[in-house]
C-alpha cells in the first residue's frame, strides 16, 4: 500500500483539499434533502424572503446546499490553515494510505 507523508502543505493546496470536501458534503446533503422531499419529509428552504417546502425545496437543496458550502469551507479554510499547519508540526506531518 502506497502512502503519504505530509510534512507541510501551502495554503492553496490546503484550501482546494477543504473546497473539494465542502462542495462533496453539500452535494450529498442536497441529494438527501432532495429524498427527503420526495417522500413527503419537512424540507424546507429559504431564498431571501421567499419559503420553499416540498419538491421544490429538495430541488433547490440539490444547487444550494453545494454553493453554501463552499463559502463555509473558504472560512473555515482562513480561519483553520494555521491551527492546521501547527498541528503537522507537533505531530511530525501526517500519514495518508493511498489506495
Amino acid at each position: 500500500m502506497d502512502t503519504l507523508q505530509i510534512q507541510g502543505i501551502k495554503f492553496t493546496s490546503y484550501i482546494k483539499l477543504l473546497l473539494i470536501i465542502s462542495i462533496s458534503t453539500g452535494t450529498l446533503l442536497g441529494l438527501v434533502m432532495f429524498i427527503m422531499s420526495l417522500f413527503g419529509g419537512p424540507v424546507t428552504a429559504e431564498l431571501g424572503t421567499k419559503v420553499f417546502s416540498g419538491v421544490t425545496a429538495g430541488i433547490l437543496g440539490i444547487f444550494m446546499m453545494p454553493i453554501m458550502f463552499l463559502f463555509f469551507g473558504i472560512v473555515i479554510g482562513l480561519v483553520s490553515y494555521i491551527p492546521f499547519k501547527v498541528a503537522l508540526k507537533l505531530m511530525n506531518g501526517l500519514t495518508i494510505n493511498l489506495k
